[in-house]
């Protein structure tokens, strides 16, 4: 993503979902939208600003979980996204699916992958050497497939170095050498110069499923945090409504779930679903 990338793709505005509607005392119909059902699985695509499953707060138990339990009873989380983060999930319909499923994103045998928005045009050549970072094309003695992609790992940790900040609240993470093992595969799929700054578009693979894993690798340790990001990118990129500008006019993180792949849990035979990304182009 240095001299003679790409120029800036054709971006798709973002989409809004509708206002919800109280029922029952709970909002439903808004927030998702279901992408496949069956007697084991729901597909879903969760909006940004959703929570997977409740919170711990009398005003945080609007959620994923209980909205789309609204429609089909009985329905069990299986693994979760941010609040701020869109995209692709799947939920159980029965005991056994629940199982089964979770055994597999437990063994990383569930395929995951993400698109992302970081702030700055991202200079591979500046990363060569930089600790627990690998550029996409530096694999040795491997496939070709294998070197398109770039690898992160670096640690994670909770941060318990903030001052007047209180941290379990943030749920702040950070690098931490002592911290746990967390490897994501990354690549660069374009790069955007729109008002009011330089942006790179990254395909992310996560290999582990650490806390906040996506937002501290690209901010900590790629250096280009995900626009829209109250946590880990400083205030100008965090900043939503002056930074979306030129990728969509929308107050959001710009991390989305863009892909998931699994072992249908009734079939065992392998299957993925796609959502669109709101603000980049899909990885292809």
């Amino acid at each position: 993503c240095g001299p003679g990338a790409p120029p800036p793709p054709v971006v798709e505005p973002l989409y809004e979902y509708p206002p919800a509607a109280p029922v029952d005392g709970l909002p439903v119909g808004s927030g998702f939208r279901v992408i496949y059902m069956d007697a084991q699985i729901v597909v879903v695509e969760k909006a940004s600003g959703l929570l997977s499953v409740p919170g711990v707060s009398p005003s945080a138990q609007d959620c994923l979980l209980s909205r789309v339990g609204h429609h089909v009873p009985g329905v069990r989380i299986v693994h979760r996204l941010d609040r701020d983060t869109s995209g692709v999930m799947v939920l159980a319909r029965d005991a056994e699916s629940h199982r089964i499923l979770s055994v597999a994103f437990e063994r990383r045998e569930v395929g995951k992958e993400y698109l992302a928005v970081g702030e700055g045009w991202c200079d591979e050549e500046a990363l060569q050497g930089k600790e627990g970072v690998r550029c996409p094309g530096a694999g040795t003695g491997g496939a070709a497939a294998a070197a398109s992609w770039g690898q992160i790992d670096l640690p994670i940790g909770k941060d318990l170095q903030r001052k007047g900040v209180a941290v379990a609240s943030m749920r702040k993470m950070r690098v931490d050498f002592e911290g746990r093992l967390s490897r994501t595969m990354w690549r660069v799929l374009g790069r955007l110069d729109n008002p009011p700054g330089e942006r790179t578009i990254f395909h992310l693979k996560p290999h582990t499923g650490r806390t906040h894993q996506l937002r501290v690798h690209l901010a900590m340790g790629l250096g280009h945090p995900i626009v829209g990001d109250e946590i880990y990118a400083p205030p100008a990129v965090a900043d939503k409504s002056r930074n979306m500008r030129g990728i969509g006019r929308a107050n959001r993180l710009c991390l989305h779930a863009w892909r998931l792949s699994f072992n249908h849990p009734e079939t065992g035979s392998k299957v993925a679903f796609e959502s669109a990304a709101p603000f980049a182009p899909d990885a292809g």
